[in-house]
């Protein structure tokens, strides 16, 4: 049997038009005890990216390079879970 702690969200993002309220999602998530792990493009400043609200629980990362094919195959490496589950930043 699986459970939340067996989960990792991730999401290829370019963190450009992110509203408040996804954020405030994404910050329930890993309250929730679900992983997550949001990849950026390369050169992306991951500080300001976190100045924009994001529990410092997530994990957000620099892909090599940007797309969101790549952004997400990226953050693979990261995983500790079980389970993968993947988001676009534009769904609520």
């Amino acid at each position: 049997m699986f459970s939340l702690h067996d989960i990792t969200l991730i999401v290829p993002s370019i963190v450009n038009n992110i509203s408040q309220k996804w954020i405030y999602q994404i910050n329930d998530f890993c309250k929730n005890s679900i992983s997550i792990i949001i990849s950026v493009p390369p050169c992306m400043d991951i500080k300001k990216i976190y100045d924009k609200g994001f529990s410092k629980e997530i994990l957000i990362i620099n892909s090599d390079k940007k797309g969101q094919v790549y952004q997400r195959q990226f953050a693979y490496k990261y995983t500790k879970t079980k389970l993968i589950m993947h988001m676009d930043d534009d769904i609520f």
